[in-house]
């Protein structure tokens, strides 16, 4: 590695949702961590159909390209593109979807996902088995609100909501946003709901920094 950066790519053309990831993580994250941000200009609006995920998949893999070296952190939960650019031989390339998996199951044995639309579900699905991690999912249930209204303010009490059924229905030990934008209610909702809750993007980050030592 030509230096120790981190870039945190958002996938879609939101620049506000960019600005509300990196606004998101913890302080001494943003001050420990060499983080650049980027924006995928070229990419749709948000991201919520498979149709949407194969194209930001596609800008994700010309990114990388570009950005030969950095650590790299998609933040998206689909984790586009990931797949493809490690199979380029590049290791350092981290989906926040694996991250905040990982992470779970590490510390907490299991975990619940909220996802941001019912679409989404089948595909987290098959991430999580290909990932060989079907047996510590314990339910994973939509907002119906799209990344927009999952990233609002607005969001926050469905948001809750969902929890408490992951939490006391599915019998989840932890939660995962599923969503990079729900990051900014991570510590709100898990103070509502006395279980770990995990934002991916900053579970993306941590695997970056641990991989960097």
């Amino acid at each position: 590695m030509a230096d120790r950066t981190i870039l945190v790519v958002n996938p879609n053309a939101s620049v506000v949702m960019t600005d509300a990831i990196a606004a998101s993580l913890p302080s001494d994250v943003r001050t420990g961590s060499q983080l650049r941000f980027m924006t995928n200009a070229a990419g749709p609006l948000a991201i919520e159909s498979d149709a949407d995920v194969i194209a930001a998949a596609r800008q994700v893999f010309a990114i990388a390209a570009q950005e030969p070296n950095h650590a790299i952190v998609i933040a998206c939960f689909s984790d586009p593109g990931v797949v493809s650019v490690r199979a380029t031989g590049r290791p350092l390339v981290f989906g926040i979807a694996e991250s905040a998996y990982r992470a779970a199951v590490a510390a907490h044995g299991g975990f619940g996902v909220i996802s941001i639309v019912g679409a989404s579900i089948a595909r987290h699905a098959r991430h999580v088995e290909s990932l060989r991690l079907t047996a510590h999912l314990h339910g994973d249930r939509s907002l119906d609100l799209g990344v927009a209204g999952a990233s609002d303010e607005s969001g926050l009490a469905r948001i809750i909501a969902i929890g408490r059924l992951l939490r006391d229905v599915d019998k989840a030990p932890a939660i995962i946003l599923g969503c990079a934008g729900m990051g900014r209610h991570r510590s709100r909702v898990e103070a509502e709901l006395g279980i770990p809750v995990l934002d991916p993007v900053l579970e993306g980050v941590r695997a970056a920094r641990a991989a960097l030592g």
